[in-house]
């Protein structure tokens, strides 16, 4: 097989692929007003219309495994498309990493539009995880204090002292306050008996 033998298939895969989305389209005409290509989308808009919609592209925007599958079935070698999506799916993870290593950094400067991420600032930040798991982890190994199971007959150890101005209920009892009147208002509010 030739170069231009290699493009026609991958031309001819990608006309297939058009074909399936066409006929998605027409399937579930919906699907031109909610985003519902990739795996994601296509899960949540088909879980709010009801539907179990398959996706269009993978996660990256390229073919799913069953448009080749698909394409195959049909007869059509998918090699070189196969071979032209891993390159463009490595183009946008590499455009992805880029634009996170961006907004990542852009944690990492200073004031004056200099860069903390050095080496220095990673090893830190390395040497300060490991001592936290390791405090950690000496804290999970301590052991447990856990006080001796009480025996019949022994008295009950004491409660806390009660705080200032707290008002204390015999055991068993509800402690209920008795409704008060200032002094000065008990004598305005003094309603004669009826007889």
């Amino acid at each position: 097989m030739s170069f231009w033998d290699d493009i026609g298939d991958a031309l001819d895969f990608e006309k297939f692929q058009l074909g399936e989305w066409w006929d998605m389209i027409k399937e579930d005409p919906e699907r031109l007003l909610f985003p519902s290509a990739d795996p994601l989308s296509a899960d949540i808009s088909g879980s709010i219309m009801g539907k179990d919609y398959e996706p269009m592209v993978n996660t990256w925007g390229g073919p799913t495994g069953a448009t080749f599958e698909a394409a195959e079935a049909e007869g059509i070698d998918t090699g070189m498309a196969q071979d032209i999506h891993e390159v463009a799916e490595g183009i946008a993870k590499a455009y992805t990493l880029n634009w996170g290593m961006d907004k990542l950094g852009a944690q990492f400067e200073t004031g004056e539009g200099e860069s903390k991420f050095d080496a220095d600032t990673i090893q830190k930040g390395f040497q300060s995880f490991a001592n936290s798991m390791a405090q950690q982890q000496a804290e999970q190994d301590k052991p447990m204090e856990v006080p001796p199971p009480m025996e019949q007959g022994q008295p009950v150890p004491s409660l806390p002292q009660e705080a200032p101005g707290m008002a204390v209920a015999a055991p068993g009892t509800a402690l209920i306050p008795e409704p008060s009147l200032p002094p000065e208002r008990v004598k305005e509010e003094t309603f004669p008996r009826r007889a």
